[in-house]
């Protein structure tokens, strides 16, 4: 719901910010300006789930590419993608002859496109929050053996789910620093791990260094 209302407020900014300027904007005339890419470091807290527990090493990082527009400096347009990682202490259920170890590991690959609404439109300090799609491929490895012999068993899963963003951004001529919030909502199907409905949704705290053409 935050997520929302502040989308419903800056993109409402935006619009009033455009129409006090030219209140006859033409509505096809998009054209990018200000590329710049991105660089993302951080932390992901996942949501509770009963059939992962013990989570540990939980990190993200992914990289980024925005433009804005020249006749509506209010908004703009995200590619991102991101790899998360998180290792779980306590085992799951092992496959048919196997044992497994005390170590599970679950990383998700996420494609984002989106879309990002600032404000104010220009300035070193801004605000802005953002959403779309994301396309992620999560992967389960369990480190374990068979018959004695030690090996990797690996399922996967993928799916097309909404997220959400918000991030405060400042920017030293073309270099800039952010603080970032990606929540992804996503849930995993493991089943030679009989793992049905996992939810592995979660918050992405991030630091971003981003550079501007």
């Amino acid at each position: 719901m935050l997520y929302r209302v502040a989308l419903s407020l800056l993109v409402f900014i935006n619009w009033a910010t455009v129409a006090a300027a030219d209140p006859q904007p033409a509505p096809t005339d998009f054209k990018p300006e200000g590329w710049s890419v991105a660089v993302y470091l951080g932390r992901y807290d996942v949501a509770e789930e009963p059939q992962f527990v013990g989570v540990r090493n939980k990190y993200g990082l992914g990289v980024g590419l925005n433009t804005e527009f020249s006749r509506y400096p209010n908004l703009g347009l995200d590619l991102e993608l991101f790899f998360i990682n998180r290792d779980y202490d306590t085992p799951v259920g092992p496959p048919l002859w196997g044992v497994i170890d005390n170590d599970t590991s679950v990383q998700t690959t996420a494609f984002l496109v989106g879309a990002r609404a600032f404000y104010p439109a220009s300035g070193r300090f801004r605000v802005y929050v953002s959403g779309g799609l994301g396309y992620f491929q999560t992967r389960m490895v369990v480190s374990g053996s068979v018959f004695g012999f030690p090996g990797v068993y690996e399922d996967e899963d993928s799916g097309i789910e909404p997220y959400y963003g918000l991030g405060l951004a400042y920017r030293f001529e073309h270099w800039g620093v952010s603080l970032d919030l990606r929540h992804f909502d996503m849930d995993g199907n493991f089943s030679g791990f009989n793992i049905n409905n996992a939810n592995l949704g979660g918050d992405l705290l991030l630091v971003g260094w981003r550079y501007t053409f």
